[in-house]
């Protein structure tokens, strides 16, 4: 699937949008944009984060760490990124073991923990205890901390 730079450009591209509307997306101008296509400059949390939180473009967070699902939230309706709209379970859950942990998670470490939350969520469909759920997210939570690195 590429890397995440590489992602990027192919989600601007289904958008159908110019490098400049893009990059203002993200908070920063299309020659910073170049040069992160190019290598040249990093990539950010935070611009990771605009994409995925803007209404606009909507990305699916597992799609552009991982290559996994579709790229866009909410397209089929039975995939695990629906889970993750404000108000439903996998929120209720992410909310619940960052509360009951009190830790303070980057931007990054935040989508990834979302993700792994919906992970949680999907593969225990069956239960039915916030509790129960919250045990499951935890080892990903501590992955999450103690390897930044991973990918869920």
């Amino acid at each position: 699937m590429g890397s995440i730079p590489e992602r990027i450009e192919q989600l601007r591209r289904l958008l159908n949008m110019t490098q400049k509307d893009f990059a203002e997306v993200m908070g920063i101008t299309q020659s910073h944009y170049s040069q992160i296509l190019k290598g040249r400059n990093r990539l950010s949390a935070e611009h990771i984060a605009k994409l995925t939180t803007d209404k606009t473009v909507n990305a699916n967070p597992a799609w552009l760490f991982m290559g996994k699902g579709d790229p866009f939230n909410g397209i089929d309706g039975e995939n695990e990124i629906d889970l993750m709209q404000p108000g439903d379970g996998v929120d209720r859950l992410y909310q619940y073991v960052l509360k009951k942990r009190g830790v303070e998670l980057t931007a990054i470490q935040a989508l990834k923990f979302k993700t792994a939350c919906a992970r949680c969520y999907i593969d225990n469909v069956g239960v039915q205890k916030l509790d129960d759920l919250a045990i499951a997210a935890n080892v990903y939570l501590n992955f999450i901390l103690r390897f930044p690195d991973i990918e869920i």
